[in-house]
């Protein structure tokens, strides 16, 4: 929002910059001119018109403020208010100029003060626009409420004067707004006006350049949401805006550094439409309309005031060497190319994405410690933006609470003011009637008038104070609720990011189908984020596969589970070769986690904190299996026949129990061995007939599917965990992984 402000101003000075020499002159003839008639002048009205013309001409703000300065008190005495508007208009823009908010706004004020005394149709454009100057101070000293406030504002009267291109500009700050606010329906609403205006004004490039800024929206929404019908929707729009293309010469010659920021940002959303595209399908023909995209962006030369896009271009280009497996190469683009992310604090999304390319890269070329670095640099990041984000609310939410109830000391005035109007005239009629009855009646009449407005007065007044107390509650009664709105959206946004935290930390489908060629992985939290877990690697030419069920669900198992698995990557880091076993790392994990958990101030447990856990090495060129558990099993399917393998009943955790060494069990391995490791959540599902499915149920099913391929097993699995649970609600987290040897 704030460079789009800040390239209309360096715009207007090119523009001015670039003026055509015969102009200059000309303007320089007419400032003489006018100097000489100045020395001439004799009537207020002259004066007036002489200062705000010299005013109107000049090249710098100080000559302008000056001048302007010296017409109003000829204006005032001349009665031309409609020069003291343009003249309060422009002093408060050559405030502006200076970054004087506070004297913009005292100004510009001034000027609207004169609107309603002027003549509509000489000032119906100034009124426009002096909110929108009102919007922009305001803007700048951080008052987001009250910039939003007077941009509804500015459109109400540039829409009554049908002013369309100053209407088109304020939707498109809006919708700027709402998107970086978060709002996302809103900001489309206001796209989908700024297509309609530019429609109705002929301005058939600019109503295309507005589809570049829907994809925009729909982007933002899917990286938010991760909703597909988003992405679908940023790819349609996408290709919509490229007919603007057709129209290049006619806008290069009409704003050309605005047309190519637009056509900056059209090719940066169809760089990342087809990174999401090929994350989804894994088609390589997406990662190449990637590059291609990247390409023809790269090419364009945009503002100097648009550099967070350049880094959001430099990061999708590290993002498609990640999804092509040149991680060398990614590394080098976030470390050489996106330093200035990490310096610059109002790019700290751009920063978190430079964090995350380092730490998967990392994890991917075996440096696993820098690998570690990078995600504590990138959650740290979170929090601050978290924190930030909220801090921001803050203030808005203050702000918003002063301006409501400056309107409500507005309405009430109005209200008082028109009571007394009311009362003035009842008493008139009083009056009136009493002098026609006669002398006679006089007195009576003013006893009983007196009595009258007494009672009146002691009404109005009980009246007014149930109106008040009813105000009070109704206030508070309203503050409360969107106070609780407010805090509703505010953890639904943020356990939704940590979803997208957590999601990014346990390992994913593909990298199990990396080391297992058939295998599946059925993972289903009961609430957003999960206490379940799981994680596979591979270590000394061995593959490592862990599930992992963490006491509760939701929040409380979800940071259980963040604290388990950073855990396991410490200790896999260090881990040397002769201590790669189940049972080692099992017994490094239950000293860790309990260490991290303990009171030191506390020798007795207060909860039960901690995890269950499974551990799987597979050792393939001796065709063994090792295996250690913490109150989990296993299941092999061979042959037709399930074996069940039991791990220690011990946790791992906060427990009050004895703490004695995991133990772990060798198993002889054949090819096509099915093996299934999973959380206690399937079995303990409840079904139609309240009753559990149960280990026996469970292990029927697995003999069932094993001889399938993994997928056709993962439908199968799916379908009859859903067939069985149907009307009963979720009561734990779901995690299975099976893999054939």
């Amino acid at each position: 929002m704030k460079f789009f402000l800040v390239i209309i101003i360096i715009f207007i000075s090119t523009s001015v910059a670039l003026a055509q020499n015969d102009v200059a002159t000309q303007m320089q003839h007419e400032l003489d001119s006018l100097h000489q008639r100045l020395a001439t002048a004799s009537t207020d009205e002259e004066l007036c018109q002489i200062y705000h013309n010299i005013a109107r001409n000049s090249d710098d703000v100080d000559t302008l403020e000056y001048y302007e300065q010296k017409a109003i008190p000829y204006a005032l005495r001349t009665n031309k208010f409609h020069i003291c508007t343009a003249a309060y208009y422009n002093i408060g823009w050559a405030r502006l100029a200076k970054e004087d908010f506070a004297g913009a706004i005292h100004f510009t004020n001034k000027s609207l003060s004169f609107v309603k005394r002027a003549d509509a149709s000489d000032v119906g454009i100034i009124h426009g626009r002096s909110y929108m100057q009102l919007a922009n101070a305001y803007f700048f000293q951080g008052n987001l409420q009250m910039h939003n406030s007077y941009i509804d504002s500015a459109i109400m009267v540039q829409r009554a004067i049908g002013d369309t291109l100053e209407m088109l500009t304020s939707y498109i700050i809006l919708a700027n707004n709402a998107c970086s606010s978060g709002l996302f329906d809103l900001a489309l609403e206001h796209y989908e006006t700024c297509q309609q205006l530019s429609a109705q004004s002929g301005n058939i490039a600019q109503a295309l350049i507005c589809n570049i800024y829907i994809s925009g929206v729909y982007l933002q929404r899917y990286k938010s949401y991760n909703y597909t019908s988003d992405l679908n929707n940023a790819v349609k729009f996408s290709r919509i805006a490229t007919q603007v293309l057709e129209y290049k010469n006619q806008l290069e010659q009409e704003d050309y550094y605005s047309f190519q920021d637009d056509l900056f940002s059209l090719y940066l959303n169809q760089a990342q439409c087809h990174l999401f595209m090929y994350q989804h399908t894994n088609d390589k023909l997406y990662i190449d309309s990637c590059e291609n995209a990247i390409s023809k962006a790269s090419q364009i030369s945009i503002g100097s005031e648009e550099r967070a896009k350049i880094i959001e271009l430099y990061s999708v280009s590290a993002f498609t060497e990640m999804a092509k497996g040149n991680y060398s190469k990614a590394l080098d683009i976030a470390n050489n190319k996106m330093q200035i992310a990490e310096d610059d604090t109002t790019m700290v999304l751009l920063a978190l994405n430079k964090y995350e390319i380092l730490a998967h890269a990392y994890e991917n070329l075996g440096q696993h410690r820098r690998a570690l670095e990078a995600y504590k640099k990138w959650s740290a990041n979170i929090y601050k933006f978290v924190n930030d984000g909220q801090m921001r609310q803050s203030v808005e939410y203050k702000d918003k609470l002063k301006h409501d109830e400056a309107m409500r000391q507005v309405e009430l005035e109005n209200l008082r003011q028109q009571m007394e109007k009311q009362n003035e005239v009842d008493r008139s009629r009083i009056i009136t009637i009493s002098m026609a009855i006669g002398l006679i009646f006089l007195i009576i009449f003013v006893i009983y008038i007196l009595r009258s407005l007494s009672n009146k007065k002691r009404l109005n007044q009980q009246l007014s104070e149930k109106n008040a107390t009813l105000n009070e509650y109704n206030e508070e009664i309203m503050a409360q609720r969107d106070q609780l709105d407010d805090k509703n959206k505010q953890i639904f946004e943020s356990i939704n990011y940590a979803k997208y935290i957590q999601t990014s930390v346990v390992s994913s489908a593909t990298e199990v189908n990396h080391l297992f060629a058939d295998s599946f992985v059925y993972f289903r939290p009961k609430d957003i984020v999960s206490g379940d877990w799981y994680r596979v690697d591979k270590l000394y030419d061995m593959r490592i596969v862990v599930v992992a069920d963490c006491t509760g669900h939701g929040v409380p198992g979800a940071l259980l589970s963040m604290l388990g698995i950073s855990t396991l990557k410490e200790i896999l880091a260090k881990l040397a070769p002769e201590d790669f076993s189940p049972a080692y790392i099992l017994n490094q994990m239950r000293q860790s986690i309990v260490t991290s958990l303990s009171d030191q101030h506390d020798e007795v447990y207060k909860a039960e904190d901690g995890m269950d856990i499974s551990i799987c090495i597979v050792d393939s060129k001796n065709m063994q299996l090792h295996f250690g558990a913490a109150n989990q099993d296993i299941t092999l399917v061979r042959n037709g026949e399930a074996t069940r393998y039991r791990g220690d009943r011990m946790p791992i955790g906060r427990y009050s129990i004895s703490n004695n060494s995991f133990s772990e069990q060798t198993i002889a391995l054949q090819q096509g061995d099915m093996i299934y490791m999973y959380s206690d959540g399937i079995k303990d599902q409840h079904g139609k007939n309240g009753r559990k499915l149960l280990y026996k149920n469970l292990s029927a099913l697995l003999v069932e599917i094993a001889p399938k391929p993994a997928t056709a097993q993962l439908e199968m699995l799916t379908q009859t965990i859903t067939d069985f649970s149907a009307v009963e609600e979720q009561t734990d987290d779901m995690t299975m992984l099976g893999f054939r040897i």
